[in-house]
């Protein structure tokens, strides 16, 4: 018999989040929404923190959502432990201390149009406005820190032109690494492969087509 040792863990802060992004399982999934307890996350890493490696702290929802999030984040700095954790960045412009966050590895922000119709396209629900009116404090707090400070953006049929002006962009706000994602469709649907899936090879996860391309049609 093997014995097991946990290594990683997903934590999902929070399941709730103001975004309904296309293909999201959270735009349509039916489950309960909410925020983990800081108790509860207490409990985790008590019992499995010293041994860790890494702890990725989102799944569906949007973590900084949870008004607990930076205590949570603060807590991490107690065990050797390589925090993760991916957001939107709408929070970024609210009036608090975003200091916890260097207690991370690795913060992802995830943004995928740089005006806000090629944003809306995809992140429906959010505002390219809100999240750049946050990001030249995060950007000051993480350029002196050793987080990982990555700006993601997926690529999708309506966006690829963005692309060439991304380093510019991460440049501008302070991003320490760029990191260009393929999109997935998580719901199905041959109408999000179609309008979201680009043909270039080179951005699509689903090639050649149209043999792996979702075949559900929709409802």
């Amino acid at each position: 018999m093997t014995d097991f040792a946990l290594t990683q863990l997903n934590l999902e802060l929070s399941s709730v989040c103001h975004y309904s992004c296309v293909g999201c399982p959270n735009t349509y999934m039916g489950r309960p929404k909410g925020h983990m307890s800081v108790s509860l996350y207490s409990a985790i890493l008590e019992e499995v923190g010293h041994s860790l490696e890494r702890v990725y702290l989102w799944n569906y929802g949007e973590p900084l959502l949870n008004p607990y999030a930076m205590d949570m984040l603060e807590l991490l700095r107690q065990y050797p432990v390589a925090g993760f954790l991916s957001t939107t960045g709408h929070t970024f412009h609210r009036d608090q201390d975003w200091l916890p966050l260097t207690a991370l590895e690795e913060l992802i922000v995830s943004i995928n149009g740089l005006d806000e119709t090629t944003y809306a396209y995809h992140q429906k629900g959010g505002t390219l406005a809100a999240v750049v009116m946050g990001l030249p404090k995060i950007g000051e707090i993480m350029a002196g820190a050793a987080t990982r400070y990555v700006l993601q953006f997926v690529a999708h049929r309506n966006n690829l032109h963005q692309i060439p002006h991304l380093m510019k962009f991460a440049r501008q706000f302070r991003f320490k690494q760029v990191c260009v994602k393929t999109f997935s469709v998580m719901d199905g649907l041959r109408s999000t492969f179609q309008g979201f899936v680009p043909d270039n090879p080179t951005f699509s996860r689903y090639f050649p087509q149209p043999s792996n391309a979702p075949r559900r049609e929709d409802p």
